[in-house]
């Protein structure tokens, strides 16, 4: 991983962090990035809950990161770290709205509306949204409504390849392929568009 400590960010401090054990860099980390951390989660509009949650996971996801830490003058560590929280939080929306499922682009749609929406993370959060539920549509449209369906009652409703399956009139391995299928598209189609958009806003970190 090549990161880059902008104007504010230590590199040797980033350094230090790739040892567990050093406390001290952590808090240091910790007190100067979490306040930038949660207003990215308030312009999700994630509850005090999920807003815990999601710095959790990026703490542990940067931890491991930093293993292999390479500095890169080329590159803002803050970004970074926000497309990093960004991640995670489209990974507690969906946990959230399992069997709810709210449009990916409704989501875009509040985002947008909300009081930061002029703010720059704000605006690449809410296209973010809008490139998922664009892949969706694409998708959607390139297979059979059963095999979507199979995808969307497993993936999204969360029911388990029986209860699909006898929903559908299918067998257990028919919804397992359909879900797959389904699961592969999207990420041909997402790791593209996602892709574009990175480049279009200057990279991401890998």
């Amino acid at each position: 991983m090549e990161i880059d400590e902008g104007d504010s960010t230590n590199p040797y401090l980033l350094a230090r962090a790739g040892d567990w054990r050093d406390h001290r860099a952590w808090l240091e980390i910790i007190e100067r990035y979490e306040p930038m951390l949660s207003l990215v989660c308030r312009q999700a509009k994630l509850s005090g809950d999920e807003t815990n949650e999601v710095l959790q996971r990026v703490w542990i996801d940067l931890a491991r990161r930093l293993l292999s830490f390479r500095y890169d003058p080329t590159r803002r560590f803050r970004g970074f770290l926000a497309t990093l929280c960004r991640s995670r939080i489209i990974d507690v929306i969906r946990e959230r709205n399992k069997g709810v499922m709210v449009p990916l682009s409704e989501i875009a749609e509040e985002i947008r509306a909300d009081e930061f929406s002029e703010d720059k993370n704000s605006t690449m959060l809410a296209r973010q949204f809008e490139i998922a539920n664009e892949v969706q549509q694409v998708v959607r449209a390139k297979v059979n409504p059963e095999t979507w369906d199979a995808f969307w009652l497993t993936s999204v409703e969360n029911l388990s390849l029986k209860e699909a399956g006898a929903q559908l009139g299918k067998t257990r391995a028919a919804i397992f392929e359909a879900q797959n299928r389904v699961r592969k598209r999207l990420r041909i189609e997402g790791v593209s568009r996602l892709a574009e958009f990175e480049s279009s806003v200057g990279g991401a970190f890998e």
